[in-house]
This record gives C-alpha cells, structure tokens and sequence, in this order.
C-alpha cells in the first residue's frame, strides 16, 4: 500500500447498462480516488460525454486537486530539440 500511495490515479468509469457484454457506451465517469500523501481528498466524479475528452477531463481533475504535471525527461528533451531547430530555422 505505501508504494501505491506514491501514484496519483485517475479513474475512467464507462457505462454499460442495456448493451452485450464486451460493449460499453462513449459517456463516462471520471474521479480521484483519495490520495493523503499528495493531500488528494475524494470528489464527486466529473462526467465524460466523448471520449475525444478524456485528456481534457484529466487536467481538470488534476488542476481541480492542486497537481501540477510536469514533463518527463525524454518530452523535454524532444521539446529541446524542436525548440533549437525551429530557432535554427527562423534565422535563416
């Protein structure tokens, strides 16, 4: 349990009612499950109409509990390296 707490989870929750098994409807539910080591308190779920959505259900959830998602080490570095060629590129 204490390395699980070093995660912060989302939850997606797809309705199935009235469909066969395997099958699911586009409109969810999205929460986060308590977290008290990053001071995470449960929250009524926020709903999800398309799932085209699903990024941005998810940093509102995160901004709504204080989080604040930083990038990983390899999109800075390809930030970087698009960052340097459009420089080089713009001077020529």
């Amino acid at each position: 349990m204490a390395k699980a707490n070093k995660m912060i989870s989302v939850e997606l929750k797809f309705w199935t009612d009235e469909l066969p098994e395997g099958a699911c409807w586009n409109s969810s539910l999205f929460y986060m499950p308590a977290n008290s080591r990053h001071g995470v308190k449960l929250q009524n779920p926020k709903p999800l109409n398309k799932i085209k959505e699903i990024s941005e259900r998810v940093c509102e959830i995160l901004e709504t509990h204080g989080i604040t998602v930083n990038a990983s080490r390899g999109q800075r570095r390809r930030f970087e390296q698009v960052s340097h060629f459009t420089q080089e590129t713009t001077q020529l």
